[in-house]
């Protein structure tokens, strides 16, 4: 009848399949059995779409309320569900809300957006009334009235580089902005988790015309936020850009510590305010006589 036994003595009551081909389409049989017998009249089957995950999913066209998603075609996929939540990435985000789930082709337009908002948007295909278990996210930004952005798939401000006092920031160009203030405070866990007036005190670079700036004489290990807002000579968006970071100082002391065969073990002193590492190697040739 077409069908290969994959396992024979299952005690549980799911098996994740490895290695199905996307976009082919499958059948599976599960038959129920004890004391080591299978009964091949008490069986279920079930048909099923090997799903690939969307790919190149991209916020265009956005403007103050609206943008337009597109994507890759999945093959095999027949529908794709749009999901979308607010985000922050401060202080988190919204759970997903299904905007819909009868979407046919790869492009999709957002409407009924929030001016200042920056949203999140997930997008997975479908068929066979299933989705697959995996979509593909990307973040925009939607600006104020003033401010048409153009195609953006990627955070809007991003921390470049830190030092034990510094942090360099360095933001997109928004359509429309001619200058930016950048804005930082100390980032206190127990403050009110709202941007509304969080940064009405906080120290402020004016006037910035390009895309970057370095912000000094910072406390090494303190988690700092930083915002930035678009603008023009007159008017400010009201919501900023923000993103957190923190000065690090350099690991220092490193030494090794155990030599085996196959082995060996490094250990360096704790950096102020890091909390992962990144450890590179390189073979280094011997020198030649």
């Amino acid at each position: 009848n077409g069908f290969i036994t994959i396992q024979n003595e299952l005690i549980d009551n799911f098996l994740t399949i490895n290695n199905v081909k996307n976009g082919d389409h499958y059948e599976f049989k599960v038959f129920a059995g004890s004391e080591n017998k299978i009964f091949e009249n008490i069986g279920t089957k079930v048909r099923v779409i090997s799903l690939g995950i969307v790919e190149n999913l991209n916020a265009t066209n956005i403007t103050h309320n609206s943008a337009v998603l597109t994507w890759n075609k999945v093959k095999s996929a027949t529908v794709y569900k749009i999901e979308l939540k607010k985000s922050s990435f401060i202080f988190g985000d919204e759970e997903y809300k299904i905007v819909s789930n009868n979407v046919f082709t790869n492009t999709f337009k957002l409407t009924g957006l929030e001016s200042n908002t920056l949203y999140t948007v997930r997008v997975t295909a479908g068929g066979e009334q299933l989705f697959a278990t995996e979509g593909c996210e990307c973040h925009f930004p939607v600006g104020s009235n003033e401010f048409i952005s153009g195609d953006i798939n990627q955070k809007s401000v991003n921390i470049i580089s830190v030092t034990q006092e510094s942090c360099i920031l360095e933001w997109i160009q928004l359509t429309g902005a001619t200058q930016y203030r950048v804005g930082w405070k100390k980032h206190l866990k127990d403050d009110d988790e709202k941007l509304e007036g969080y940064f009405d005190d906080c120290d402020t670079v004016e006037a910035i015309k390009g895309c970057q700036c370095e912000i000094e004489e910072l406390e090494t290990g303190i988690e700092y936020i930083f915002c930035v807002w678009p603008g023009t000579e007159t008017i400010e968006s009201t919501t900023p850009w923000t993103i957190c970071g923190t000065p690090l100082s350099a690991p220092e002391s490193i030494m090794i510590t155990d030599i085996r065969s196959n082995s060996v073990q490094i250990t360096w002193e704790e950096s102020i305010g890091a909390t992962i590492y990144r450890i590179e190697e390189k073979i280094k040739e011997e020198e030649q006589e």
